[in-house]
């Protein structure tokens, strides 16, 4: 018996579906043969899978990372459970599979009729016509047996996308589910970073009152820009970058070009001649990366799989966002005669959701936590910012903020790429607790500067004040 045949044996057997049967080698086709065997059973086997919440997320993604259209082609379709759930939500659905049984108990669902079931193989898919999103749902990738076999796929369905077509597919690595896009939707963060050094120098030559005003105006505009491109279904990557390039300059007066790199590197010596600025900022930075892998990628997974999904995530972020009220009016009260330690210290909490949910604490212990983590991000931030007007020059502040705001959003990007491997090697819930470990070390760090300890409560040398 071939490779194929044995996985799907095993399965059978009841490390999957938990239902027995009798396999033959058989001639032919065995992946074929082997589908329509299990396709009796096939429904009962998986009634415990939530298509409705699966079909939910997919489209979500689909809307969020935008198609050209709503014609659609299920890959794998099985027995029709998810293409009869999406051509119910109003898009054209041709639902291929390679077994002729399980596409035959498809068609007489109710609701079937909308769709145009066909028997293909995914390793040679023919030519189905064009399509503006394929999906492959619960995981048909995975029982592809080699690189040459997933190649071959993959250029099948490319030749069936319709340009700025979309591709999301579900595998599972040792025992971890990820969703996966295949187009480019990403490249807005660094064209923010590059270009928020820039804002910088230029902020400081301006009117401050003058400037602020464009700056809003012009983020405005960006953001209002690309809302209505995804309202509209013609989202350009290439457009989003130059968007986000934009809202991080923030101005178009760019002003003399040797006049800015001087002063620039003004700026940079000004940021490095504190040593309590730029720890702390490589210190906050480090955090805000783990708190985006955890928000971003590792969270989702977790509260997808073990808290109920879409609800509960939300809820948790809601808490956060409530939490960072309460953060800015804690600020607002108190006057610590260290600010750049209680600030540091205020940072502690972010790391408190990130253990819960990797050891799978009940949502209102990790709502709570995530509440304590937006009060202490906001306490931080006020304590930060006010410490950086009164111990910065004025001539050099708007360069040394964005070389702060250069390091946060780098490594916050870093975070949610980096968040992808280790989630993979070893589960989201041990990457969970490696990123909760991360941050503190990070803080705890941070506390070995005498400066950072002591700024406040004396005037240390080179200080505006």
């Amino acid at each position: 018996m071939d490779e194929t045949a044995n996985t799907v044996t095993r399965l059978a057997e009841g490390e999957r579906f938990g239902a027995e049967f009798e396999f033959v080698k058989s001639t032919g086709d065995s992946v074929r043969n082997l589908y329509d065997a299990l396709a009796v059973n096939y429904d009962a086997d998986t009634r415990r899978n939530d298509y409705d919440v699966w079909v939910a997320m997919y489209q979500r993604l689909i809307g969020r990372y935008g198609a050209p259209g709503k014609r659609l082609v299920d890959l794998g379709s099985g027995t029709g459970k998810a293409a009869i759930r999406f051509a119910a939500s109003g898009y054209a659905v041709t639902g291929v599979g390679i077994s002729p049984e399980m596409l035959r108990i498809a068609q007489a669902k109710p609701g079937a009729g909308r769709v145009r079931f066909t028997v293909a193989d995914l390793r040679r898919l023919p030519d189905l016509g064009e399509f503006d999103v394929a999906i492959a749902l619960g995981e048909p990738f995975d029982y592809l047996r080699n690189e040459e076999e997933l190649g071959s796929a993959l250029r099948g369905v490319a030749n069936l996308l319709a340009p700025g077509g979309l591709l999301v597919f579900d595998i599972n690595t040792r025992g971890l589910p990820f969703v996966v896009l295949l187009r480019p939707s990403h490249g807005v963060a660094p064209s923010q970073v590059m270009f928020v050094l820039i804002g910088g120098m230029i902020a400081e030559r301006r009117s401050r009152g003058a400037l602020l005003a464009v700056t809003h105006l012009l983020n405005f505009a960006a953001y209002a820009t690309m809302a209505a491109m995804f309202l509209a279904g013609h989202v350009s990557i290439l457009a989003l970058a130059i968007l986000a390039a934009l809202s991080g300059l923030a101005t178009l007066s760019l002003g003399s070009m040797e006049k800015a790199h001087t002063r620039a590197a003004d700026g940079w010596r000004e940021f490095c001649s504190r040593q309590w600025l730029w720890i702390i900022v490589l210190q906050y930075s480090l955090v805000v990366a783990a708190s985006n892998a955890t928000i971003v990628v590792l969270g989702q997974l977790t509260a997808q799989r073990d808290l109920g999904g879409a609800t509960a995530w939300s809820l948790i972020v809601g808490a956060q966002a409530v939490g960072s009220v309460a953060g800015a009016g804690i600020a607002t009260r108190i006057r610590p005669a260290r600010p750049v330690l209680i600030g540091a210290l205020a940072t502690l909490p972010i790391a408190f959701p990130m253990p819960l949910l990797g050891i799978r604490a009940p949502l209102w212990t990790v709502a709570g936590a995530m509440f304590v983590s937006g009060a202490g991000s906001d306490v931080f931030l006020a304590l930060w910012t006010t410490t950086l007007q009164r111990r910065v020059p004025p001539a050099a502040l708007s360069r040394v903020s964005s070389y702060d705001w250069f390091g946060s959003l780098a490594l916050a990007s870093c975070g949610v790429f980096a968040a992808g491997p280790p989630a993979s090697a070893f589960g989201s819930n041990i990457a969970l607790i490696g990123c909760a470990a991360f941050s503190v070390l990070a803080t705890s760090g941070a506390m070995l500067s005498s400066q950072v300890r002591t700024l406040g409560s004396e005037n240390l040398k080179g200080d505006f004040i």
